[in-house]
């Protein structure tokens, strides 16, 4: 497992460490990575954070962004073995997660593995790739028997917030990623400008480029977030005037250009907000 952090947060880790220590299906090893220095952070002392035992601190000469949680990892082990996880430092894991996620995994070989993620909208269903079938869902409507089950548990109860497993476009990274190593490769760490505030389209786009897929599971429970969630959130950063909606967009517009992927087809001409709005509701559901 791998994850990253910043300064501000390191006196909060420690109930999000000890979910991943807690897993069922232990991990091999979980890393921390800390860089040399912080873009957002230059007057940071320097000192680390203490973490429990089973947690090892690994250093990184440059600042990523978000994707410092998971570039130097899937680096560092390139030509292992094994399999790699990723996630946020602000969430709570359910026990199950790690078991979830390579069951899931083994159905589905070859495939990036997530619990949370989106489909562009601007890509009609018709237009997909028969192997790229079928896609994700959210729920329209929830059923009568997840209403009578809230009802029940005296409003304790959440429901999966996706009605469907499936194929999407854009991973989000808080719900935990799995991969290989390998499927990063070096063109993964020359992020743009502005971009590397927001790793989730980025990555998403390296593993489109590559022509690796990423399955969606949906009956998981819905996440508990963090304390140190609401300390320095990236998505209330705003760099060169973009803001995470505004970074998003530049990212999905960059990777459609670049490399030719997510090309909108099958819908008809929205009007010029249309994806912003998307976006910017996907950014809501996502936090």
């Amino acid at each position: 497992m791998t994850l990253s952090t910043i300064p501000p947060r390191f006196n909060l880790l420690q109930p999000t460490l000890e979910s991943l220590l807690a897993q069922r299906l232990p991990a091999a090893n979980i890393r921390l990575y800390i860089p040399e220095t912080y873009r957002r952070f230059p007057d940071w002392d320097g000192r680390l954070p203490d973490v429990p035992e089973g947690i090892s601190i690994h250093r990184c000469a440059a600042d990523l962004g978000p994707a410092t949680k998971v570039l130097p990892a899937a680096r560092d082990l390139r030509d292992a073995d094994v399999d790699l996880l990723f996630c946020d430092d602000d969430k709570l894991y359910d026990p199950d997660w790690h078991a979830r996620l390579k069951r899931e995994s083994a159905r589905h070989p070859g495939c990036v593995i997530v619990e949370a993620g989106e489909n562009l909208p601007d890509i009609a269903d018709s237009a997909r790739a028969a192997d790229r079938l079928p896609r994700a869902r959210r729920w329209d409507r929830k059923p009568l028997f997840y209403r009578l089950k809230r009802i029940l548990s005296l409003c304790t109860y959440k429901s999966p917030m996706y009605a469907s497993s499936g194929y999407v476009d854009l991973l989000s990274g808080h719900g935990g990623v799995l991969l290989r190593p390998d499927w990063l490769d070096d063109a993964a760490w020359d992020i743009p400008e502005i971009i590397w505030t927001v790793d989730d389209p980025w990555l998403s786009g390296q593993f489109e480029r590559r022509g690796i897929p990423i399955w969606l599971v949906a009956e998981r429970p819905r996440m508990r977030g963090a304390a140190c969630g609401s300390v320095d959130a990236l998505h209330d950063l705003v760099e060169a005037d973009h803001n995470r909606v505004m970074a998003d967009l530049a990212a999905i517009d960059w990777l459609r250009r670049t490399y030719g992927i997510w090309q909108p087809a099958g819908q008809p001409t929205p009007p010029a907000d249309w994806m912003t709005e998307t976006m910017r509701e996907l950014a809501k559901r996502s936090t």
